[in-house]
Order: C-alpha cells, then structure tokens, then sequence
C-alpha cells in the first residue's frame, strides 16, 4: 500500500467522521427546532384554587392518545357538568384542535381487576372488611358498561390453577353472583404469591380495551424466594406500564407488608398506594378508589405531531371554569432514534422509564463501525503479507561472480 493510498484513505475516513458528528448533531437540532416550533404558549386560566385537576391516565395506541382526567373542586368533589368547550389539551404547547371522542365524567367504561389476599395472615376481621369491601366495590360497577374480573391468591390457589374466580369481562347478574361465590366461600390457605398472581390478572386485562386498572389488596408480601420476587417484581412492573394499567395497591397495615415494594408498583405505574390504618376502614378507601375512577372525565385524540423522532411529548390539560381554572400535565415517550434526552431514567425499582437517547450515545456506535471499517482493510493486507513471508520458500545466497587472474610473464615471440 502506498504512502498516497494510505493517506487518501486516511482523509476519507476522517471526512466520514466529521459527517456523522454533524449529522447527529443536525437531527437533534432539528428535532429541537421542531419541538419549539410548536411551542406556542397555551394561555392558563387564572388559578385561584377552586379547581384542581389531574392526569390520572394516559394511555397509548401508536399515536391515538387517551386522557383521564379527575377533576375537584377546593373540597374533593368530583366537578360535574363540564364538555369538551371547558378542556384543551396541549402536546409541546401545540393545541389539540379536534377530539375524537369526549366522555364527561361519570360515564366513562371502568375495566377493573380485583387481586385479592386469602394467605392464613388474613384471618380473621381483615378477611371480613376484605369481602366486604370487595363486594361494595363491584356493586358500584355497572352492567354491561364496566368490566371486571376476580382474583384471589394463596398456594392452594396457585397449585390447582383456580386463582381467576371471575374473568375479566362485562358485567350482569350472573357474573356478579359467580364472582361473589368466589369472594365468599375461597377458604384460606398458606403462602402468598401474590405477584405472580397479579401477572395473571394483567394478561386478563390485556385481552380489553378502555380504562384498566389493577386493585390489590393485601396485607403482607410475596412468600416466594427472595430472588424470584424480584425477579417478578420486576417483570409485573414493566407488564402494567406497557399496558398503562396503574396499579391500586392496598395494604392492609401489618408489620409484615412489603410497604416499599408496593409503594414502588403504585408509583411506577401511575396508581396509588394506600395504607389502611384498621380494617374497619378498608370498605371507605376502597368505594373511594372506586368512585374517582367512575368520575373521570376522558379524552380520546391523535397526536398533532405524529412522527417517531424520539422526544419526549409533554401533554397539558388545561381546565377553564369560568374566568378561573388549572392545569394537569403529563408526558409520554416516541421511539426514534434521535432525541434531546440526556439518557433513559431508572425509577427505584430499577425498572427503565421515560426518558430518550442522547446524541452521544448515536454517535459514538457511528464512529466505531467507521473506525472498523477503516481498519480491517489494513489488517487484513498486512496479515496477508505476513502470511506470504511465512509461505515462501528459503533461497540459498548465490556465490558471487569472479574474473580470472592474469598469469605474469610475457610470451615468447
């Protein structure tokens, strides 16, 4: 290989470089650009505290987006009585302009999965207010419009496969009759896996469509090994946040109760977590976590800015209640490639959660395929060369060439 080849290709590699760098770095621009670019200001109604609002859920199909709303008044109250005139929605400051569907509160569809503790530790008044508060739960469901479905965990269950008391599905009188026998005659046994068991019910709750959430309700932790209740721990919190099904995570207030973990499910999925002071008060948290989520207001529209570019969509509701009103924000991740983030976040249970790619981190796989592109041909030649010197026969030095001598003396004439 020649000095100017080597040089030539040298210069060739290095121009590659420099245009893979300003390339990353272009698209993030770019994509920057255009995330302020549809930024324009959305005006926020004067808040004096009369109304609060919340993104309770947010759930997505590609770019079709669905919003839940809970929206109070000072003292807690479920607002009534507001349309699709008194809401805007916002994705990076850009106005929604359409809806494709707009449910006041109190008539949006609840799918609901009950996961229910029967471990011996419920004896007892806790396995008492525990059916009771249950069955209060299903008699605020209605029927034909909301779904439900009934599960309930011990070992016994778990061994002979009989934990779906109800499977997910509509509502009617002999549903709820199935599902009461269920709750009121499953006798108690030992163990708790109660993870694996809630694994169950989401893969229930996937086979349907519309607002799902998981309500459990427990009084201790997961019996099985140590590294098995991580292990799914962890697969339960990724399955629930794909599905965007927050998980309701009851804990009926034992010493015992794995607070952390399901304080750390309920945060992750966007539930909540709940501790019960006694079991007299468990049937009241209950009804209530029912009720705010019958009084969800629920909005249904496609993304103003549908293209996978990798950003971070921050999505903003803005409630108007006359001259007064609020807002409630949230955000949801686009797959792409190229991205503003600074990096994937880790939430406490380790689980990744939104976040994106860095231009760094698309760069820096660019450079090294170059780099290996530009070497291996210089490899390869050189252990070729290598491998003829190594083939070559050896060739003995030839004798170098003599003149002869001249003898002295003169001849005779």
């Amino acid at each position: 290989m020649t000095l100017r080849s080597s040089s030539g290709r040298l210069l060739l590699v290095v121009g590659l470089f420099v245009f893979a760098f300003a390339w990353v770095l272009a698209m993030g621009l770019v994509a920057q650009v255009s995330a302020g670019s549809r930024a324009k200001a959305a005006s926020a109604p004067r808040d004096d505290g009369s109304v609060k609002a919340e993104v309770s859920n947010l759930e997505r199909d590609n770019f079709n987006i669905t919003l839940a709303l809970k929206i109070t008044d000072k003292a807690g109250n479920v607002v009534n009585g507001l349309t699709e005139q008194h809401i805007d929605v916002y994705e990076d400051g850009e106005l929604v302009t359409e809806y494709k569907k707009f449910v006041p509160a109190g008539q949006g569809p609840v799918r609901v999965c009950l996961c229910l503790d029967y471990s011996r530790s419920m004896n007892g008044k806790k396995i008492v207010e525990t059916r009771n508060a249950a069955r209060a739960f299903l008699r605020l469901l209605r029927d034909q419009t909301d779904y439900a479905g009934v599960y309930v965990f011990n070992d016994y269950q778990q061994q002979h496969k009989t934990e779906e008391k109800l499977p997910i599905g509509p509502l009617d009188l002999l549903r709820r009759e199935q599902a009461w026998d269920g709750i009121m005659f499953t006798p108690l046994a030992d163990g708790s896996p109660m993870l694996e068991t809630m694994e169950r019910g989401l893969y229930g709750l996937e086979r349907v469509t519309g607002r799902r959430v998981m309500v459990v309700l427990t009084d201790g932790m997961d019996t099985d090994e140590k590294e098995a209740v991580l292990k799914n721990k962890r697969r339960v919190s990724e399955l629930a946040w794909n599905l965007g099904i927050p998980l309701y995570m009851v804990n009926m207030s034992t010493d015992e109760a794995d607070e952390q973990m399901m304080r750390e499910l309920a945060e992750h999925t966007r539930g909540q977590y709940h501790k019960v002071p006694s079991p007299e008060k468990l049937k009241e948290i209950v009804v209530s976590i029912g009720q705010s989520l019958q009084n969800e207001y629920t909005i249904n529209y496609d993304s103003p800015n549908p293209v996978e570019d990798g950003v971070t969509r921050k999505v903003s509701a803005v409630v108007r209640q006359g001259g007064v009103g609020t807002q409630a924000q949230t955000e949801y991740k686009v797959a792409g490639v190229i991205s503003t983030g600074v990096g994937a976040k880790k939430s406490d249970s380790g689980v990744g959660v939104r976040g994106s790619a860095s231009p760094a981190m698309v760069f820096f796989p660019l450079a090294g395929l170059l780099g290996a592109m530009f070497a291996a041909p210089v490899l390869i030649r050189r252990r070729k060369s290598r491998d003829a010197e190594d083939a070559s026969p050896a060739v003995a030095p030839r004798p170098a060439a003599t003149t002869p001598r001249p003898q002295n003396g003169s001849s005779r004439s």
